[in-house]
């Protein structure tokens, strides 16, 4: 579980934690800011948000856990609240998106890729140019394989007050290519989004195999073409 809390139960914990089906427990001692994702994957916890701490380590909005946590590239950077909303990981490699102009040391729009192979060991820029600028950044953000093609699309609205829910389908051919993610095509999924509805998440609600997309108190059926 993360967010904006600092108990879990009766465990003290700071914005993130974790619950094995009898207790709560910290993950270390959390982060200083709101976290705003989370994605674990092989025994690793991948967290994005407003934080610059995460257990006692300097940090720019992303971090991984291991027992410990660490930074991951230097993080993000830019803007009036630079931020990282939604974590999508493939292998190796960890999607970010959120409210950023910097990844690492590159210029990347809200939306990167971080490679951690040797001929990479850094954040990949996902676009040359921001790839949607709709009323400004992307606030609540999900990471998924919307399509059922093999990679990783992304869902996002723009602010919870105003704006769009939208897709963007990634159309890459999902081998093992190692250039930028830079092929995306945009879908409206509604164009007056439900008020306040922040957080976005996907799933498959109707069990018919397809991830739908669900947000605040609504969700949106997948229809299998796009």
């Amino acid at each position: 579980a993360v967010g904006d809390f600092t108990q879990a139960g009766s465990m003290v914990v700071n914005r993130v934690a974790c619950f094995d089906g009898s207790g709560w427990s910290a993950l270390g001692s959390g982060t200083n800011d709101v976290v705003m994702d989370v994605q674990a994957v092989g025994g690793r916890v991948y967290a994005g948000g407003l934080f610059t701490v995460a257990g006692g380590t300097a940090v720019n909005g992303l971090a991984v856990w291991d027992g410990t946590w660490q930074d991951i590239g230097g993080g993000v950077s830019g803007g009036t609240f630079p931020s990282v909303n939604a974590i999508g990981v493939r292998g190796a490699q960890v999607y970010i998106g959120g409210s950023f102009t910097k990844a690492g040391d590159i210029f990347s729009y809200n939306f990167a890729r971080w490679d951690p192979t040797p001929q990479f060991d850094q954040f990949v820029r996902v676009s040359p140019q921001p790839i949607a600028s709709d009323a400004g950044s992307s606030q609540g953000a999900c990471w998924a394989d919307i399509d059922n093609d093999g990679d990783i699309d992304f869902v996002s609205s723009v602010r919870w007050d105003i704006g769009p829910v939208y897709l963007m389908r990634n159309t890459l051919d999902p081998g093992p290519a190692v250039l930028p993610l830079d092929r995306w095509e945009r879908h409206v999924v509604d164009s007056g989004k439900p008020w306040r509805a922040v957080f976005i998440d996907s799933a498959d609600m109707d069990g018919d195999g397809l991830k739908d997309i669900v947000t605040g108190g609504w969700w949106y059926r997948n229809p299998g073409t796009l």
